[in-house]
């Protein structure tokens, strides 16, 4: 395909990128019902009738673009098929088969999704430059989205409060300051691929100002939120992003160091204050307020402090002992292929395992928490070793060693290939830490994933016209 200036959107692909937000925005919030659902259906539905009119005579063209674009990491996508083989295979063998089936629900999902957005691009034959732009704003959104909500949620009451010392509109923090991160990563990164655009429009003053505030804004929240999963995440990105940012100053000499040591030091000033001064609120509130917590919260300060001292671990280190000593004590075939797609959760459910849980977790006594399925490894290297073996450890283990090596082999040609490093890397962290049901469930895999197709085939489509020349 030849490169062309953008063509305009069409309404198949203005409600995708509609849901593209919407099911990001709804993992953060606890909507009554799914309005990202109704936006999918009609997504297929749209699609399906330009495919008709538009893409009917070049149907052949379509499959081959479509085609082209998944071999160009066929060992990825290889190892992963292998993956999903296994997986189905050891339901013949699996406790809790709709349990099992659980994560295929999502997988599907995302695949057909993605698998959408492609054929989109494939029927348009349009710049898939511009289209990732889109794609990159629309995640951007989502975490800004979140960010908000969550602020205004504290103070007005939207949603239900969960909790009082820490922002989160979700009982699970760790997943909601998760999608920032992958929203602020998505939003630096779109800065820097549309830099010169809106330099033009708005100014070179007002666009720092911007990427400052946006900045300052998104980072706080995510330390709010009080995960110290995330807060690790967002250290080592924060990082990569300015080895970004000043090796892009650097290779295309583009004059910008003001720019960005200005940015750097407002960031940080700005998160230091904002993040004291939010906090000071917040314990505020749970001393002095009218709390009506059942449960105690602890400041963040003090569960930041635990990162260092190791005391963050020590419930992970159970759980994970529970899931070694019960692989420990398979039979040899049992070693080798696991005790089905469920056994990850049914393992936590035994009398024994189940003891050893009640006595960690002594303060959820009373907080009907202990039922069927609401424990797992926490790890996916340990959720496939227990339900599928050696076997299905070491297909997972491709998955990720061949997404990770591709992308490191990306960096050598685009440094663009570092940010995708960043949005897969955060999945892969979280699901190494938690997560019930591993790769195949957990939607910002995918979107990780879909990320790196797009750079992919960005470069290949336009090699020298879209080349960053500098920030």
């Amino acid at each position: 395909m030849k490169c062309e200036k953008s063509k305009k959107i069409t309404l198949a692909e203005g409600v995708w990128y509609i849901t593209l937000v919407l099911q990001m925005v709804e993992s953060a919030l606890d909507f009554s019902f799914s309005i990202f659902k109704i936006t999918y259906i009609c997504c297929m539905l749209l699609l399906a009738r330009e495919v008709f009119i538009n893409g009917r005579k070049n149907m052949t063209k379509i499959c081959r673009d479509i085609s082209g674009i998944i071999k160009t990491n066929i060992i990825f996508w290889g190892f992963l098929s292998c993956y999903i083989i296994f997986d189905i295979i050891s339901f013949s063998y699996t406790q809790d088969i709709s349990y099992a089936l659980t994560k295929y629900i999502v997988a599907i999902m995302m695949i057909v999704f993605i698998g959408m957005y492609l054929v989109i691009w494939a029927v348009k034959q349009d710049d898939i430059k511009q289209m990732m732009n889109r794609v990159l704003f629309c995640v951007a959104l989502s975490g800004l989205i979140i960010s908000i909500i969550s602020i205004v949620n504290y103070f007005v009451g939207l949603f239900p409060v969960i909790y009082e010392r820490r922002l989160s509109t979700i009982t699970d923090y760790n997943q909601f300051s998760t999608l920032i991160i992958l929203g602020f990563t998505s939003g630096i990164w779109y800065i820097m691929r549309t830099y010169l655009k809106w330099e033009k429009r708005i100014g070179s003053k007002m666009l720092f100002t911007v990427t400052l505030l946006y900045s300052v804004f998104e980072l706080s929240v995510i330390y709010l939120a009080g995960s110290r999963r995330s807060f690790i995440i967002e250290c080592a990105s924060g990082v990569v992003i300015v080895g970004i940012l000043i090796y892009v100053n650097i290779k295309f000499k583009a004059k910008k160091g003001k720019w960005i040591v200005g940015l750097i030091a407002g960031t940080l000033v700005g998160v230091f204050v904002f993040s004291a001064c939010m906090n000071n609120m917040f314990d505020y509130v749970y001393n002095y307020g009218n709390s009506k917590k059942e449960f105690k919260e602890n400041n963040i300060n003090s569960s930041m402090k635990t990162i260092v001292s190791g005391e963050a671990g020590n419930k992970r280190n159970v759980i994970w002992k529970i899931a070694i000593d019960e692989f420990q004590r398979f039979s040899t075939k049992e070693k080798l292929i696991g005790k089905g797609s469920s056994y990850g959760s049914d393992l936590y459910d035994t009398p024994r395992n189940e003891e050893i849980l009640m006595r960690t977790y002594a303060s959820l006594k009373d907080k009907n928490v202990f039922r069927t399925h609401w424990m797992y490894p926490h790890n996916f290297l340990l959720t496939d070793l227990v339900t599928g073996g050696i076997v299905k450890l070491l297909l997972g283990l491709g998955i990720m060693i061949s997404l990770i090596v591709y992308v490191l082999k990306g960096i050598r040609k685009n440094y663009q290939f570092w940010f995708a490093g960043i949005l897969i890397g955060v999945p892969y962290f979280s699901i190494l830490l938690s997560f019930p049901h591993g790769i195949l469930a957990y939607k910002n895999f995918w979107i990780g994933v879909f990320i790196i197709v797009l750079l992919t085939n960005t470069k290949k489509d336009c090699p020298k016209e879209m080349e960053i020349k500098k920030v």
